[in-house]
């Protein structure tokens, strides 16, 4: 990769450039370097590369926003650029500008920094030899200096030239306000090309995406689940990892499920931009096989759950209502007593595993254990027979969809999209949602797969010789 930077006016940067480069490792080579493409293996790899260079400086791991993946190149590069910004104490990028885009593109698509508008007051310009933007920002932020022998940044020619560090001195730069930005991406030339251009002091242009509307969508990181069976194994503690990133996060922690035999110490963190917390989880007992405990960890944009002890286990609905548990699954009663207009078609459990919702495809529900009843589509006019249900994460609300495609909201569920409006080759038959609860997908008899919200395409079944329909779907 070849780097070029050119500074319209030197910032005041606070001095936080390494000691030393940072290279980028095969796994963001591997993953990132030849596509415009931000697919899952990418922003996997992009972060764990952004997030073991942070570390080098004592700074916690970055967080995307729920609907990261939804967002164009431009708005992923204005992410990017904020999250390195904000965490390091120093005040956001206002927004995107189209007309600053149009800067970028053009120097995105020449292979050249992009130029400036009339009446600049500060900023910088930054292109890199990538149509990859992890690419690209590694080797801004974290290798652009002189590293013994040279640099992937062709301005940084000797260990005292000036602009070694250019590109990561304007990414962190202090301009006038209003600081502005466009980005853009091209796949012309040899490799593609990634460019950005951060304008000062422009007030003659209006942001069209701006970072309030990203800090709504920031949830709280948290390290991996912890493995089950801790007690079990003679473990008594276990750990969990929070950090704030993009943004301040007062957060709490609690453990729903746990009868009192699980406790996690702090029960609240204040955290800045770039901080973490450490969740200290104790088990008080040496039997929590028939515990469905999660860790639940609520931050300014609402609740996320970590798994934590008890064997594993599932439930079944028959259409009569009748519920079947297996494991260490609870029975918390059932719909096979009552007098059922229609039959059962679907069921959902709350986050915990201790309750439960049965629908029928009248749009009927019913609630079991600690599930809360938070309405139906029992009395509405129908057009077609609902046809399945998914939960909402802190389990206060929950959707169905009928087999139109149609989607329906109760409680905290939140309306993100049909296929009502479609012409639907096959019915819908099933549905799931994202892990946030901000998105959800829809599956049809043939495999084909809808996306709403921040749920990602990865793909159906429908160019697939199927023997029998598809009957439902569920998410990783």
């Amino acid at each position: 990769m070849v780097t070029t930077v050119a500074v319209s006016r030197a910032a005041v940067v606070p001095p936080q450039n390494p000691g030393s480069d940072l290279p980028a490792s095969p796994g963001l080579y591997n993953a990132c370097s030849f596509t415009s493409q931000i697919n899952a293996s990418c922003t996997g790899a992009g972060v764990a590369e952004i997030d073991a260079d942070r570390a080098q400086e004592g700074l916690g791991p970055i967080t995307l926003p729920s609907n990261f993946g939804s967002l164009t190149p431009a708005e992923q590069m204005f992410v990017i650029t904020n999250l390195e910004r904000v965490d390091r104490g120093l005040p956001p990028v206002v927004g995107l500008a189209a007309n600053l885009d149009a800067y970028a593109q053009q120097g995105a698509d020449s292979g050249s920094d992009p130029s400036f508008p009339p009446n600049t007051d500060g900023g910088g310009s930054l292109w890199a030899g990538s149509p990859n933007i992890f690419d690209a920002y590694q080797a801004w932020m974290y290798n652009d200096g002189w590293d013994g022998s040279g640099s992937t940044n062709e301005a940084c020619s000797s260990p005292s030239a000036p602009l070694c560090w250019g590109h990561r001195d304007i990414i962190l730069g202090s301009d006038a306000s209003p600081l502005l930005m466009g980005a853009a991406v091209s796949t012309n030339g040899q490799s593609g090309s990634v460019a950005v251009l951060l304008v000062g002091g422009d007030s003659s242009d209006t942001p069209y995406f701006t970072w309030n509307e990203v800090t709504q969508n920031l949830p709280v990181g948290l390290s991996s689940a912890v493995p089950s069976g801790l007690s079990e194994q003679g473990q008594k503690t276990a750990d969990v990892r929070a950090w704030a990133s993009g943004e301040p996060m007062n957060i709490t922690a609690s453990v729903p499920g746990g009868q009192g035999q699980i406790s996690v110490s702090p029960s609240a963190c204040n955290l800045s931009p770039g901080q973490t917390c450490n969740l200290a989880l104790t088990f008080s007992s040496a039997n929590l096989s028939s515990l469905n405990a999660v860790l639940m960890v609520t931050g300014p944009n609402g609740p996320q759950f970590v798994a934590l002890v008890g064997d594993p286990g599932y439930r079944q609905a028959a259409s009569d209502g009748g519920v079947f548990t297996y494991g260490a699954a609870a029975f918390h009663g059932s719909a096979g007593s009552l007098p059922l207009s229609r039959p059962i078609v679907g069921m959902a459990s709350t986050p915990d595993g201790n309750g439960y919702w049965e629908v029928s495809s009248d749009g009927g529900v019913f609630s079991f254990g600690n599930a809360g009843f938070y309405g139906s589509a029992g009395n509405l006019h129908l057009q077609r027979p609902i046809v399945g249900m998914a939960s909402t994460p802190d389990g206060m609300g929950y959707w169905l969809v009928a087999s139109d495609g149609g989607v329906f909201t109760y409680g905290d569920a939140r309306f993100y999209g049909s296929a009502g409006a479609i012409a639907l080759r096959r019915p819908i038959v099933g549905m799931a949602a994202t892990p946030d609860g901000n998105g959800y997908w829809l599956v049809a008899s043939d495999g084909g797969v809808f996306t709403y919200g921040d749920a990602q395409y990865y793909g159906s079944g429908t160019s697939l010789p199927l023997r029998r329909p598809i009957v439902g779907l569920s998410p990783s």
